[in-house]
């Protein structure tokens, strides 16, 4: 197993998130096998699956993309 991701309250804070998007988020991470979700335990980052599509990396990476996109224009209407 790997990292443990922070918790749902904390991602919320960080990202100015609501409680559904981060639950999608860690849906479609598990979904892809990249997230193994234990109640009571957290959230931990997995390898990337043998089986997993080689596109896998650039849904992360087009993700990440967006979400530094949102950020931003948050960021500049404060």
């Amino acid at each position: 197993m790997g990292s443990q991701i922070p918790g749902i309250t904390a991602l919320q804070k960080r990202y100015e998130a609501s409680l559904g998007t981060v639950r999608a988020a860690q849906e479609i991470l598990r979904d892809e096998g990249l997230l193994r979700t234990a109640q009571g335990e957290g959230s931990f980052v997995l390898a990337l699956p043998e089986s997993a599509p080689v596109d896998v990396l650039g849904k992360l990476r087009a993700a990440q993309a967006a979400i530094t996109a949102a950020i931003e224009a948050l960021e500049n209407d404060r």
